[in-house]
Parts: structure tokens; sequence; C-alpha cells
């Protein structure tokens, strides 16, 4: 009976054989995921096709030999993986989904009501030296908060020792 054993280590790959095979040993696959990632980051519209395209149309332009161009085409035929990357620089950008157009757009149509249900917002790609947050109330909130100064309010929630409403995603 013939057994197979593979070790993957970094750079290469070791197979050990007893018995006779007649199973032949597949090459380790470099794809450019640099090049990917940077494409992606510059362009997160760009579809797995599009991709291949650049990659190989820049290795013409910088005038690769047919070999290398080859070897290109080979590592990035598949489209899954390619749509697998765009996925997680997706997540790596906007970690909870968020959609900071959508909820600016949302600010001003919801301002018009209550100034302080998104009272404030910040976007880590537009401002990276503060963490992405959507910051939301309301004037009833606030009115609780102001209600419950010790110093200022005669209140009954000012013998409160504090009133908190959040969620954390």
């Amino acid at each position: 009976m013939a057994r197979r054993y593979v070790a993957f280590l970094p750079k290469s790959i070791r197979v050990y054989h007893r018995g006779d095979h007649t199973c032949p040993a597949k090459p380790v696959v470099q794809k450019p995921v640099r090049e990917i990632k940077r494409q992606l980051t510059e362009n997160p519209q760009l579809t797995p096709s599009t991709i291949q395209s650049n990659l190989i149309v820049s290795q013409m332009r910088q005038g690769k030999d047919w070999n290398s161009i080859e070897e290109t085409a080979r590592n990035i035929m598949d489209k899954k993986w390619l749509s697998n990357q765009k996925q997680k620089i997706k997540d790596s950008n906007q970690p909870h989904g968020h959609n900071f157009e959508a909820v600016a757009h949302f600010k001003q149509y919801a301002d018009q009501r209550d100034p302080y249900y998104v009272y404030t917002m910040n976007d880590r790609r537009e401002n990276p030296s503060k963490p992405s947050h959507v910051f939301k109330s309301s004037k009833l909130k606030a009115q609780f908060a102001l209600n419950m100064d010790c110093a200022t309010s005669e209140n009954k929630l000012s013998d409160e020792f504090c009133f908190f409403d959040g969620k954390v995603k």
C-alpha cells in the first residue's frame, strides 16, 4: 500500500513517499497578493476579471518576458480567490460594513426633526487619528441627562447615578 506525506514549508514543499506512487507533486503557487491589494485599495469596484486583465497588461507594458506573463496568468486564474481577496480588503477597510456616505445622507435628513439623533460620526478612512464611530442620541435622552444634573436640576432624576443607553458592535 502506498502512502504520501506532505510537509508544507515556508518556501517549499517536501513530499515523502512510502511505497510506489503515481501522483505528481503540485508546485507552490506564488500569487501577486501585494499588487492585487494595491489595485483593490485604489479602486474597490474592480471585478476579478478586470484585476486579471490589469495584471497581465501591466506586465506587458513593463516588458516582462512571456514566461513570467504566462506564470502570472496561471497564478491568477482563480476568480473565486480574487473575489475573496476583494472581500478581505473591504472587511479591513469597513470592519462593520459601514457606509458612511449613507449615514451622512441620513444625518442631513434626520437633523430636520431631531439634531441629536445622529449627533456625531467619524470615518476612520478620512480621519485616521480617531476610530470609526457613529454617536446617536435624541432630544429626549439629552433632556434626561439635563434632568439628572444634580447641581442645576430639582427633577426626580437628579437622584439617579447615571443614564446610559448604548450598543457596541
